[in-house]
């Protein structure tokens, strides 16, 4: 059975709140679980993550696999790093922000021209498709029958017959 760290989605529509779960990879996502580890709310300013650091750590010494999103939490609490530690590998420290890397200072990118803007006018005058009525199909049909009558005998008169070969 692949056990995996992961969310869960919760809270009203447009107002997500999330639980950490463990789960059977197997199950959805906002199904059966193996046991909570946490909440993690986006709504807040900052967001607030609440993680218990004992469980975490279990779940990742028995060999949950925490998806990319839980991933990304852990490491903000800092478990990820401890669990790694513990376990002897090498731990990827995150630069900090204020000195992640020494600024270049590139020349500011040229604003595009404007793309010209259709007018209402312009939308107006735009020719619009029209559905023939009966009488005018019928007229163009009737124009069209001589036509075709005089292209059939120029036809028969060019193609000569196989009785006089």
């Amino acid at each position: 059975m692949a056990v995996k760290i992961r969310l869960r989605r919760m809270g009203a529509r447009g107002k997500p709140f999330y639980r950490l779960v463990v789960a059977d990879s197997h199950s959805p996502r906002d199904g059966r679980f193996i046991e909570a580890l946490g909440y993690y709310d986006p709504r807040t300013d900052p967001p607030t993550i609440k993680i218990d650091e004992e469980k975490a750590l279990l779940w990742l010494r028995r060999g949950a696999q925490p998806t990319d999103t839980a991933e990304a939490l852990l490491k903000k609490k800092e478990l990820l790093q401890q669990f790694l530690t513990a376990k002897g590998r090498k731990v990827e420290k995150l630069p900090a922000p204020a000195e992640a890397a020494p600024t270049v200072e590139e020349p500011e990118p040229k604003p595009e021209p404007a793309k010209p803007r259709r007018s209402r006018s312009s939308v107006e005058a735009a020719p619009t498709r029209r559905r023939r009525t009966k009488a005018e199909k019928e007229a163009e049909a009737t124009a069209a029958e001589p036509q075709a009558a005089a292209e059939s005998e120029t036809t028969q008169e060019e193609q000569p017959s196989e009785e006089q070969g």
